[in-house]
C-alpha cells in the first residue's frame, strides 16, 4: 500500500497573542505567514497534518489518556447499563462496540467503542458512572479545546488568504487596498462561527485487539467489505484535531484526498486502489518514548463547502493491518470535532467565486459548488446517515 508521511507543523507563532492573534488582528508575523503557507499547501493536497506546540500540556494529555482508559476498562454490563448511552438527540454518551457504522455500505459494526463529550455550558454532559476524576478531566480538555479551535480558525482564514481581495496569492503584507475591518472581518470569518461551540464535540476512543485479517476481510474486498475498525468516511464539520497516544496509533490509518466531503457507500470509494497509509513524521529524537504534544488535524466536509473545494475534505478509515504488534494490542485515540455554531450559515464564501486582480477587476468566476446550510442541519443530515 503506498503512503504518505503527514507534514509536521510547529504552531507555536499563533500562541502569543502578536500579529494575527492580536485583538483586533494585526499584519501576520513572519512565522504565521510561514505556518500559514504550510497549512495551505497540506490542505490543498490531502489535508493531514502534525501540528505541535498547540497549548496543550504533556499533563493534560496523560491524564485525557488515563481517564479514557480507566472508562473503558470499566466491566461490559456497568458500560452498557449505568453510563449515559450515545444517542442522535443529543450526542453525548457511550456508543458499544461495533454499534456504529460511518460506513453503511459495510456489513459489520466498526470495531471500536466511544464515550462522548459535548462543549458546556450550552450542553449538559451525564458523567454518571464515570471513573472519579474524569468529569474534572474533560472540563480542563474542553478548557484548553476551545482555545486552541479558535487559534487554528485564524490560522486557516489566513492561510485562505481571506484578509485579501482575491482568490490565492500569499503575499508578505497585508493587501493596503482593503480597510483595517474589512482585514479583521476575513481573518475573524471562521472564528466568528465557534462563540458558543454548542456543537463541538470530544470523543474518546478505545479500539480492542482483534483477529488477525484475513484475505475475506480485506477493507477493499468488493465480495465482503469487510470489517474495519473505523469504516470510511470524511468528518462533518470545519477540521478535527486526533490527539494519538503514541506513534503506533498511526498504524491502519489511511486517508484519501475527495471532492465534496463525501465518500463510501453510494459514493463508493471502499475498494479503490489509492488509499494511502499515513505514516508519522520523523521525531527530534527517536530514541525517546516521551508523549509528542500535538494532534494530527484534518479538514472535515463543512470547511470544503465553505471554500468551494479550494480545501479539500479528507476521506479516512482505520483497517487492521496485517501486522500482529497492532491487531493484539488497544488503540486509544481523542478525537476533537470542531463545528460551526447551530444557528451560523455555511454556504459557500465569496472570497472563493470570483478571482479579482490588484487594480479591483474581476477576472475570472467559479461556479458555486454547495447551497445554503447551518451548522446545526448539517450535523443532524449526517448522524442520521450514520445511525
Amino acid at each position: 500500500m503506498p503512503s504518505v508521511q503527514v507534514p509536521s507543523v510547529d504552531f507555536s507563532p499563533f500562541l502569543t497573542n502578536e500579529g494575527v492573534m492580536a485583538t483586533p488582528p494585526a499584519a501576520p508575523t513572519p512565522m504565521q505567514l510561514a505556518v500559514a503557507k504550510q497549512i495551505h499547501e497540506t490542505c490543498c493536497q490531502h489535508g493531514f497534518l502534525h501540528a505541535t506546540n498547540i497549548g496543550l500540556s504533556p499533563d493534560l494529555v496523560q491524564a485525557a489518556f488515563q481517564g479514557s482508559k480507566e472508562l473503558f476498562d470499566l466491566p461490559l454490563d456497568h458500560k452498557e447499563c449505568v453510563l449515559k448511552r450515545l444517542n442522535n438527540v443529543d450526542n453525548t454518551g457511550y456508543s458499544p462496540y461495533a454499534s456504529e457504522r460511518l460506513n453503511r455500505a459495510r456489513n459489520s459494526g466498526d470495531m471500536k467503542e466511544s464515550y462522548n463529550i459535548r462543549f458546556g455550558p450550552w450542553n449538559k454532559n451525564d458523567f454518571t458512572g464515570c471513573p472519579d476524576g474524569f468529569q474534572d478531566m474533560a472540563e480542563k480538555l474542553q478548557v484548553a479545546v476551545k482555545d486552541l479551535a479558535r487559534r487554528y480558525s485564524i490560522a486557516c482564514a489566513l492561510a485562505l488568504g481571506m484578509h485579501k481581495p482575491y482568490v490565492g496569492g500569499h503575499d508578505d503584507v497585508m493587501d493596503e487596498e482593503k480597510t483595517a475591518a474589512e482585514q479583521q472581518e476575513g481573518l475573524l470569518y471562521f472564528h466568528n462561527t465557534l462563540d458558543r461551540m454548542d456543537l463541538c464535540t470530544i470523543r474518546m476512543l478505545h479500539y480492542p485487539p482483534v483477529d488477525p485479517p484475513t484475505s475475506s476481510s480485506s477493507p477493499s474486498s468488493d465480495a465482503s467489505l469487510g470489517a474495519v475498525r473505523i469504516g470510511e468516511h470524511t468528518d462533518f464539520g470545519a477540521y478535527t484535531f486526533l490527539l494519538l497516544k503514541d506513534d503506533s496509533a498511526y498504524k491502519g490509518l489511511q486517508i484519501k484526498p475527495v471532492l465534496g466531503g463525501e465518500i463510501g457507500g453510494i459514493h463508493g470509494g471502499e475498494t479503490s486502489n489509492d488509499w494511502l497509509d499515513v505514516t508519522p513524521p520523523p521525531r527530534d529524537d527517536p530514541s525517546s518514548d516521551s508523549v509528542v504534544v500535538g494532534a494530527i488535524v484534518n479538514t472535515g466536509a463543512l470547511m470544503a463547502r465553505w471554500t468551494n473545494d479550494t480545501w479539500r475534505a479528507t476521506a479516512h478509515r482505520v483497517i487492521v493491518p496485517n501486522d500482529e504488534e497492532v491487531y493484539t494490542r488497544h488503540r486509544y485515540t481523542i478525537a476533537c470535532f470542531i463545528d460551526p455554531d447551530a444557528d451560523s450559515i455555511v454556504d459557500v464564501h465569496p472570497h472563493f467565486l470570483q478571482e479579482v486582480n490588484e487594480e479591483g477587476d474581476v477576472v475570472r468566476t467559479f461556479p458555486k459548488k454547495y447551497s445554503k446550510t447551518t451548522g446545526l442541519e448539517y450535523l443532524l443530515e449526517k448522524l442520521r446517515q450514520k445511525s
